[in-house]
């Protein structure tokens, strides 16, 4: 049974790092990881009930449950103004929060194994290093994706990371991410020389952060290296800032767009300045559509994935096919918009389980790094949907699990 679990996360990791080139062309956006994970579960369901053993332990069951309950109530609540077809397809993208959340658990209870867990998180760096090495390919021969946000409504990011994933941002987000999961592990005592793997790996996954120009995705490294350092290793902080400043003045574009991600902040703040870029001030206009479709539904919102509807309903887009249309520039406001105030409180409920989980494990390198990286994240999903996006999910989920189960010191 080891061989067939071993086998599906292989696959998984595999399809999460070919992103959208691995889209199945029929249903409602569907990706084959979706029918994956869905087996991976029935299998290590049927395994759980076969074998009579017990399900994972785990504090995120409760809030968990209770968020999906606020999510159904709130889909069906909003079913009102939504059409049979748009009710299904919504409904559709709400089991498929459920069956990639389920994928904690799965990852927890599997990972005991202490030899599956080494197996699950080499997986999971090798991943991100192909989605890093896949980006240099596309930086090479495709840098321009102005053709594509003409006929398939991408963004027309040019000269730009974008891998397999067609969005810098999110791309960004998740090597961030899993910096910061290599930076913990290079915490441990282990000879150095074992960390040289992990070190190449870390070169890699830092250099394609850097070519995807994502101001957010700067500070969700920047925040988690730095977290580690603190915690940790002070020669590590002292590093990390060092290869920032070296970066930074290589490349005139990093400094334009850190320039205008000072500039941005000092005009939100400020309210003296008018946004210097369009990335920005489509952003602030993506918040301020949530907000006002939040204002209208303020206790269960529209509904869980009916946020396209709504925003087509109000004017916002001119259609819902836009890949951007499902979802506000921000995970929080996002949830505000489909599920209230009370799917929030719930949600929160989840990102404070989390983040308290991973902070009494903190002594563990890989719980550190998942700290860091988590605290990241958190930044990072102000100004991106990264915490709903399935791809990154296939990496966040399976660290949670990791982390969540017994390690030692030295893991």
């Amino acid at each position: 049974m080891k061989k067939v679990f071993t086998i599906l996360f292989v696959l998984i990791f595999l399809s999460a790092a070919l992103g959208e080139l691995a889209r199945l062309p029929v249903g409602p956006g569907i990706l084959p990881n979706d029918i994956l994970i869905a087996a991976l579960i029935v299998i290590w369901s049927l395994n759980k009930l076969f074998t009579k053993s017990p399900l994972p332990k785990a504090r995120l069951w409760v809030p968990f449950l209770i968020f999906c309950a606020v999510l159904f109530i709130s889909l069906l609540n909003g079913s009102r103004a939504l059409s049979s077809t748009e009710t299904i397809l919504s409904g559709f993208y709400l089991i498929r929060f459920i069956e990639y959340f389920l994928l904690i658990f799965v990852v927890l209870d599997l990972t005991k194994n202490s030899r599956f867990k080494n197996n699950l998180q080499t997986f999971l760096f090798v991943a991100a290093f192909l989605v890093a090495i896949f980006g240099f390919i596309q930086l090479k021969i495709y840098p321009d994706f102005t053709e594509m946000a003409q006929t398939q409504g991408w963004d027309p990011h040019i000269n730009r990371l974008l891998s397999t994933w067609f969005d810098p941002n999110f791309v960004g987000g998740m090597l961030a991410f899993v910096s910061c999961l290599i930076l913990g592990k290079l915490t441990s005592k282990n000879p150095w020389r074992q960390k040289i793997p992990l070190i190449s790996i870390l070169v890699i996954l830092v250099c394609a952060l850097f070519l995807t120009y994502s101001r957010s995705s700067y500070l969700a490294f920047l925040a988690g290296a730095g977290l580690i350092g603190l915690l940790r290793s002070r020669k590590l902080l002292i590093i990390g800032l060092i290869t920032l400043t070296l970066l930074i003045p290589l490349s005139e574009r990093a400094q334009e767009r850190v320039s205008d991600m000072l500039y941005s902040a000092k005009s939100l703040i400020t309210e003296t300045a008018e946004l210097p870029d369009a990335t920005a001030r489509l952003r602030l206009e993506s918040w301020q559509n949530a907000i006002t479709i939040f204002q209208e539904h303020p206790w269960l919102g529209v509904g869980y994935n009916a946020f396209s509807y709504a925003q087509r309903d109000h004017g916002f887009i001119k259609a819902d096919t836009h890949h951007a249309a499902s979802g506000s520039d921000s995970t929080i406001l996002t949830i505000l918009a489909t599920s209230g105030l009370i799917g929030a409180a719930a949600y929160l409920w989840i990102l404070g389980t989390i983040l308290l989980q991973s902070f009494a494990r903190r002594e563990n390198p890989f719980a550190l790094g998942f700290l860091a990286g988590f605290c990241g994240i958190l930044i990072h999903a102000i100004f991106v949907n990264s915490l709903l996006y399935t791809p990154f999910l296939i990496f966040f989920y399976s660290a949670l699990g990791i982390m969540l189960a017994p390690q030692s010191k030295k893991s």
